[in-house]
């Protein structure tokens, strides 16, 4: 196959011939400048291997320069075809969240089917009626079961991402949303993250600084990322038009770069100007051997502080028979070296706040990049983090190559950076992590981190991804900003609090009623709540607040918790023992209520009422206690949240049509309340709160 500039390449192959042949394999490596290609050597034509200097790849794209192509691989067989199959292999594991709820339905289950199994039990056994039993039995199954969880899990989750879209990212799976909240390792590259992903001329050194100006505008092709950058340093330069200098003197001749000569040269009327590899130019030169020596080390101290060098220099006087020799062998000496220019990817405002962010909430931060061990190094002291042992805390992709995956394991929790790494070797770091027990979320852009998209517990793409990296990631950065992944992060931990709310809060008024029940079976009384009741409670209570939780904003120092474990259930040890406080202090002090009014008044119904009332009105009076277990109920704005207010108000009128209804009044055994009964309500509803708080007091005070 015959390439040149434009051209799609359509299969993998040898290169037998190039010439000035560059292509962007930006699709497969993620690295957006261009490589120059060698044709190979005959001999390796038929080489099992496909070396890249001399091979052309599948998707990508020539951008200058002409080239013979030797087939070797079309379809699955080829690079992305190989990507396209290791996605189909990689399974897609159940989110956290999926897990989660999947453990908490089973228990659910047992616990319910239990609960109203020992009341049916406990109802013969005490010669209840039958039908009044079974009926009970069944309602309390029925309220104990949280119908209203999907509706508000769905709702806490499209809000979540509704919240992440407005701090510039996309998440592009539902269930997703919420295991943001439990990462703890973000893999991320360095380019366009960490830092803002555009080249600049960050220093200069020019012997002449004239002639550098000059030489930086003449030598000059606009054809990679570098001379693009030192084209824009020169434009903004006070009283500097290089594109009228340009203009004005038209070239005679153009020696484009290449790889082994490392220079390019650009002739005009008199003079040659030169742009390329210091250590190249510096040979070239006419400086005696201590001021090569001198410039040199000044280009290693450039080097080590991560930023790329270019030198320039020129040769004036140039006669024809030095153009012809540079024509002709592609070869100039005794120049004149003008400087150099240091190039730098500056690191973006934002990332060493969400950087000490990241520390405060636990959370490891490793830097997996293609770029040289230098750079990123240097980028990493840029933004606070230090290297103490290199040997335990830097690996570089040579050494992963011959690194068995059982010692990665081992040594991936010390590593800080990975450094000239292949995308393929992602996939290995996410395997190593996982393996370690992290929940993982890696930044890529290339088709070749598609495996490792998918393999990671979140896969983090930036907005200029290729589609198939998009589609298989479930985050999108929309401004391919690192402090966007830390601001996803938080809101994922706003959307597993929610959820923690809203089950606390169906699951306490579940088992308050199961505990009123109990109590009464046990001591002989007739029931306290009759089926119709209870239903009528969980109507009322369990619907309109519920959905109102969803709406809770987020609670203040999220990132300065520790990341949330992967094994945590959903009602971690902690709400469990907070939910069965509520839970038992609702129904013993109901229950007192109700043997009260029993031995006062010897009327059921009129006991009944009360208790039906009571348990109502704490439920909306506790829904405010709930919204932060950290804090004490007046420690929480009120107005915050002023859905919930709404959501109260209302359901506090359903209970009072359901009160003074006549309709309903037959239905519920219900009947208007006098003041004392009033008062009765709201004393033992306050006394339900006040034990919850004095429990979230004595927590804070266990806690310290």
């Amino acid at each position: 196959m015959i390439l040149s500039s434009g051209d799609h390449v359509p299969a993998d192959g040898i290169l037998f011939e190039a010439a000035e042949l560059t292509i962007n394999e930006a699709i497969l490596t993620g690295e957006s400048i261009p490589v120059l290609k060698k044709a190979a050597p005959e001999n390796k034509w038929e080489s099992a291997e496909l070396h890249a200097e001399h091979s052309a790849f599948m998707g990508t794209t020539v951008q200058r320069g002409i080239g013979k192509l030797l087939v070797r691989a079309t379809g699955i067989k080829t690079e992305i075809g190989k990507i396209a199959t290791s996605l189909s292999e990689t399974e897609e594991e159940p989110t956290p969240l999926q897990k989660r709820l999947s453990n908490l339905a089973r228990v659910l289950t047992i616990v319910v089917a239990f609960s109203a199994g020992l009341i049916f039990v406990l109802g013969l056994v005490r010669g209840e009626s039958w039908t009044e039993i079974f009926t009970t039995s069944v309602a309390v199954a029925v309220a104990a079961i949280p119908e209203g969880l999907v509706i508000a899990l769905t709702s806490i989750l499209a809000l979540g991402m509704q919240r992440i879209l407005k701090r510039k990212a996309l998440v592009r799976k539902l269930v997703v949303a919420e295991t943001l909240g439990t990462v703890t390792v973000i893999a991320t590259d360095k380019t366009g993250t960490l830092t803002e992903g555009k080249l600049q001329v960050v220093k200069t050194d020019f012997t002449d600084k004239i002639e550098g100006l000059r030489a930086a505008t003449f030598a000059n092709h606009l054809l990679d990322p570098l001379e693009l950058a030192l084209w824009e340093w020169l434009t903004a330069r006070p009283k500097f038009d290089p594109e009228a200098l340009v203009k004005e003197n038209p070239r005679s001749y153009m020696l484009p770069f290449d790889s082994d000569r490392k220079f390019s040269a650009t002739a005009y009327e008199h003079v040659i100007y030169l742009l390329g590899a210091p250590e190249v130019l510096l040979q070239r030169s006419s400086l005696t051997p201590t001021q090569k020596k001198k410039e040199a080390a000044k280009v290693e101290t450039w080097a080590r502080e991560g930023l790329r060098v270019l030198a320039l220099a020129s040769k004036s006087d140039a006669h024809e028979k030095t153009l012809a020799s540079l024509q002709k062998h592609k070869d100039i000496d005794q120049v004149t070296f003008l400087g150099i220019v240091g190039f730098a990817d500056p690191i973006r405002a934002s990332v060493k706040d969400a950087l000490a962010l990241c520390r405060e909430a636990g959370i490891q931060v490793k830097i997996v990049t293609g770029d040289y061990r230098w750079t990123a190094q240097s980028i990493l002291t840029q933004l606070g983090i230090k290297i103490t042992r290199p040997e335990k805390e830097i690996l570089e992709g040579e050494e992963m190559t011959h690194l068995p995956i059982e010692e990665l394991v081992k040594r991936v929790e010390d590593i800080l950076l990975f450094a000239r790494v292949t995308p393929h070797q992602k996939l290995a770091i996410v395997e190593a992590l996982k393996q370690k027990g992290e929940v993982v979320a890696i930044l890529g852009d290339g088709v070749n981190d598609a495996p490792a998209l998918k393999r990671a517990d979140i896969g983090v793409v930036v907005g200029e991804a290729t589609d198939v990296a998009r589609e298989t990631a479930d985050l999108i950065l929309l401004d391919s900003n690192f402090a966007t992944i830390v601001a996803a992060i938080e809101e994922g931990r706003a959307i597993f609090a929610n959820i923690q709310k809203v089950m606390t809060y169906l699951l306490g008024d579940t088992f308050a009623e199961v505990t009123l029940i109990f109590l009464g079976l046990v001591f002989g009384v007739p029931l306290p709540l009759t089926a119709a009741q209870i239903l009528w409670i969980n109507l009322v209570t369990d619907t309109l607040p519920t959905l109102a939780l969803t709406l809770e904003p987020k609670e203040k120092h999220l990132l300065k918790r520790p990341p949330i474990s992967p094994t945590l259930p959903i009602l971690s040890k902690s709400i469990v023992a907070f939910m069965l406080v509520a839970s038992l202090t609702s129904g013993i002090i109901i229950f007192g209520v109700y043997m009260y009014l029993l031995m006062q008044f010897n009327d059921v119904r009129t006991a009944r009422l009360v208790v039906f009332t009571a348990f109502s009105i704490k439920s909306l009076f506790f829904v405010f206690s709930l919204r932060d277990r950290n804090r004490m109920v007046w420690q929480i704005p009120f107005f915050s949240n002023p859905w919930l207010i709404m959501a109260v108000l209302i359901s506090l009128c359903l209970q009072l049509v359901g009160l003074y209804t006549p309709y309903l009044q037959t239905a519920l055994e219900t009947r208007h309340l006098t003041w004392s009964e009033w008062v009765i309500v709201f004393f033992s509803s306050l006394s339900i709160v006040l034990v919850i708080e004095l429990t979230k007091y004595a927590r804070r005070i266990i806690r310290k």
